[in-house]
Formats: structure tokens, sequence, C-alpha cells
């Protein structure tokens, strides 16, 4: 995970207006109006103050954490997670239950560049990092807590090694 903290080190910050919990709970589509409506934000700046201004890279982090990371799926439990771990061995066998849909939309949304040229995969290391920050906050569901920290170790050996 060094790999990852290393990683956010590079480049410079994307400077604007976040949302700072930009994933798809809190993305609503009306199809009356055939628009989208975000809720829920939470941006902090780096004192802990309510703020809409940050490293947008951020709200790239969480969007890919619902797209690349299926954070809505293990929520759900749509997954299956067989894990073992012990002081000699840790190892685990996560299948989340996304449909052909599921991968033909992340295939799309890997292929695109979001601002200034910044794509999904540069970001998967801070997605990474996203996952690992759930674990205290799901220690009520102990399979579920597991099926996070397969999962950033699923993205960190699909994308970052």
């Amino acid at each position: 995970m060094h790999a990852c903290i290393t990683h956010l080190g590079y480049g410079e910050p994307i400077l604007g207006i976040l949302h700072g919990d930009f994933c798809f709970s809190n993305i609503l589509f009306d199809s009356r109006m055939d628009s989208i409506k975000v809720v829920d934000p939470r941006g902090l700046s780096e004192v802990g103050l309510p703020t809409n201004y940050g490293d947008l890279r951020y709200d790239l982090a969480k969007l890919t954490h619902s797209v690349i990371g299926l954070y809505d799926f293990i929520m759900a439990g749509a997954f299956d997670l067989e894990f073992t771990l012990s002081e000699e061995q840790c190892s685990f066998d996560l299948v989340i239950h996304a449909d052909e849909r599921v991968k033909s939309i992340q295939d799309v949304y890997m292929s695109h560049t979001f601002f200034a040229n910044t794509s999904p995969r540069s970001v998967i290391p801070l997605t990474v990092l996203l996952f690992l920050s759930m674990l205290p906050l799901h220690s009520d569901d102990k399979n579920r807590q597991m099926a996070l920290l397969a999962n950033a170790m699923r993205l960190y050996s699909d994308f970052v090694e």
C-alpha cells in the first residue's frame, strides 16, 4: 500500500469545485427532467471545515470506487467471499456478482479521460486507500469488512502493481 501513498504525491492537485462524496448512492437521475442531481456533499478543508473546493481527483476516485471498485455491490451483499487469515497466511477469493453489462460500463469508464486529462486508472491508488479507510466503518459486519479488504487488494493487484 506504500505504492498507493507514494502515488498521491505525483502530480499537482487539480483544484476546483468538488462534491466530496461523489459515489453512486449520492447521484440521482431524474428521468422526467432527463438530468442528474447530486446530493449529500461532504467536502472538507485540510483543517476539517466544510468546503466545496478541493482536489477533483478525490471525486474521481470516489466515482471510481463505485464503477470499478463495485462498492455498491459489496454493500448490497452481492458477492461471495472465502478468506483465510492467520499469522502464516492471508488469502482471499472474492467474487462480486456483476454481469456483462456492468463490465461493459467499466470498460467505457476506464477508456474515458476526465478533467485535465485525468484517467480513472490514475486515481486507482487513491481508490484503494478509500477502500482501506472504510474498514473501521464496517466492523459491524465482518464478512463485508473482509470483502472491502479483499476488494482493495484486488484493485491494487489489478491496477497498481
